[in-house]
């Protein structure tokens, strides 16, 4: 049976509804708020090691890997480290990969929301490592998918998604062998926490199921080495209900757990005219601010926060997240031969072929202080080489920010980050940080 390392979070720092707090997890610490970024592919997480071990960033110090993506990201990097490799660059891959797992919070997400959504539903079918009850759902929905209307499917997935997780949630020998199984792929691809597999909360049903799977999985989760997390992904609209917004707040302030992890799938409060959307995220910030003062040993992450990963680092989260390119939806939008460039005053993506306009003035090069993007020259980069650096000119412009938020409560001048909204394109998440 192995020691549970368990969180130590020390507040360091605040200035009203926002905080600098110290996480230590083992021997790794960071301050916060923090960003880890959310890694989809082989490559993209080779980004994240050299961003993580070549730069003196200290806010970005970590990623999140999805379960059925981590075989090829993290499973073969961690076979070549039983491997003897003699040649320069395969140390030095080596080398990089050792030290991003000494140093820095790798959070293995099972992203079993995607059983719901179709997009990553295949890969589900192909890891014969994975639990048997997720393997075979996989494989009948996609069977069911090729046998049914494509009118009829729709409605047959979501009823037999909803059927799942509730047979699994009263068949106590099932559920309790795969939250388990989960577990032990977590840990074996080097997870600094444990997530538990819930559903995607569609329902108040799926809302009950999620809660009985956290509770669960905190026993089951005895005698592991990583601390499990509660945890809860969030249809975006799903929200809007009041009572279900009640009910998550209340069990986040009574389970004992000390990490809080929610995930928001798909969410954008950027489109005009959804005010109670709006109004529902602001009042859960709200509740989740007066929780993290509350309970000051409490850590809480936010997970696929697209464009609200600011405001959401300012007010309730310690530590957020979204993808590198900072699209956390699964379209293919602003991932084109040449993809979009983030602007860290604009805080939103400028599509490649309207950056002429914004850097002719500037002798074709990017208005951004990175050092990698002063090097750049838009009229002759080539694709991959641009793919690459927007990448990481992203995770790089998340790290500006948690840097800003720290110094902003450091001088007791929180507004501040109020004030960096208002003079964006996303002016109206202004309301989701309170005015005093």
């Amino acid at each position: 049976m192995s020691e549970r390392t368990r969180p130590i979070v020390t507040e360091l720092e605040r200035d009203r509804y926002a905080r600098i707090a110290e996480l230590q997890l083992g021997d790794k610490k960071i301050l916060t708020p923090h960003f880890l970024t959310l890694t989809k592919n082989y490559y993209e997480f080779q980004n994240t090691l050299e961003l993580t071990t070549e730069t003196n960033a200290q806010n970005i110090r970590g990623g999140v890997v999805r379960l059925f993506d981590a075989k090829k990201i993290i499973g073969t990097r961690l076979a070549d480290l039983t491997q003897s490799r003699m040649d320069a660059i395969g140390r030095y891959v080596e080398e990089a990969f050792r030290t991003f797992l000494d140093r820095t919070i790798l959070v293995v997400d099972p992203a079993t929301e995607y059983l719901f959504y179709e997009r990553c539903l295949p890969r589900w079918s192909d890891d014969r490592t994975l639990p048997a009850p997720i393997l075979e759902y996989a494989r009948k929905c996609l069977s069911k998918k090729e046998e049914l209307d494509s009118s009829e499917y729709p409605k047959w997935k979501e009823a037999y998604h909803t059927l799942f997780w509730n047979k699994l949630s009263k068949d106590a020998h099932s559920r309790n062998r795969m939250i388990g199984e989960i577990f032990d792929l977590e840990l074996a691809y080097r997870s600094t926490i444990l997530l538990p597999p819930v559903p995607v909360i569609r329902s108040k049903k799926l809302m009950e199921i999620s809660i009985l799977i956290n509770e669960v999985s905190q026993a089951i989760s005895a005698g592991r080495s990583a601390e499990c997390a509660s945890y809860f992904i969030i249809q975006q609209s799903i929200l809007d209900d009041e009572e279900l917004r009640d009910e998550l707040v209340r069990y986040l302030s009574r389970t004992p757990t000390r990490i809080v992890v929610l995930k928001f799938k798909y969410l954008n409060l950027t489109d005009a005219g959804r005010v109670t959307h709006l109004a529902s995220y602001e009042s859960l910030l709200q509740q989740l601010s007066f929780l993290k003062e509350a309970a000051k040993d409490k850590v809480f992450v936010g997970l696929e926060n697209g464009y609200q990963v600011f405001p959401f680092a300012v007010v309730a989260f310690d530590i957020v997240s979204t993808s590198m390119t900072g699209y956390d939806g699964d379209s293919a939008y602003g991932h084109g031969e040449y993809g979009s460039w983030f602007d860290p005053e604009l805080m939103v993506h400028v599509p490649f072929e309207d950056l002429g306009k914004i850097c002719r003035n500037n002798h074709n090069r990017l208005p951004c202080g990175h050092a990698m993007c002063e090097r750049i020259d838009i009229t002759s980069v080539d694709a991959d080489s641009w793919n690459t650096s927007r990448r990481k000119h992203y995770v790089l412009t998340m790290n500006d920010y948690m840097t800003m938020i720290q110094k902003a409560i450091r001088d007791r001048k929180i507004e501040l980050a109020r004030d960096k909204l208002i003079n964006s394109d996303i002016s109206r998440l202004k309301k989701l940080i309170p005015r005093a």
